[in-house]
């Protein structure tokens, strides 16, 4: 994943009416954006999903670092999830006046497994 300073929404012009139509906000829009699935990114992962999950936990570390280097005026909260065999992994940007993307208080009650970072 590439983090471009460039394309940040203070750079550039966004129509925020249509991804808070089409999102709900500009976290379920950074969210849905950012998500990468393990078994998009190798057949391998489709075959030894728990591979893809340790590849996920690597990922995460390299995308935490590489937002607090690019980005240090923001906080961010990273998710990775596993379920059905495929782990996912996503961010946004904490925004003040916008709900996290999952309610980070009650993971116990998230039926798949689940690791939240905030850097």
């Amino acid at each position: 994943m590439h983090f471009n300073k460039k394309y940040t929404e203070d750079n550039i012009k966004i129509n925020i009416e249509h991804i808070i139509h089409q999102f709900g906000d500009r976290t379920g829009f950074e969210t849905s954006e950012s998500h990468v699935h393990m078994i998009d990114i190798s057949k391998t992962f489709k075959k030894h999903p728990l591979e893809g999950l340790m590849f996920a936990k690597k990922l995460l570390e390299i995308w935490s670092i590489k937002l607090k280097i690019d980005f240090p005026e923001y906080e961010f909260i990273l998710i990775l999830t596993y379920h059905d065999d495929d782990t996912i992994l996503r961010f946004h940007r904490l925004r003040e006046s916008e709900e996290t993307w999952i309610n980070i208080n009650n993971i116990e009650d998230f039926e798949e497994g689940i690791i939240i970072r905030k850097v």
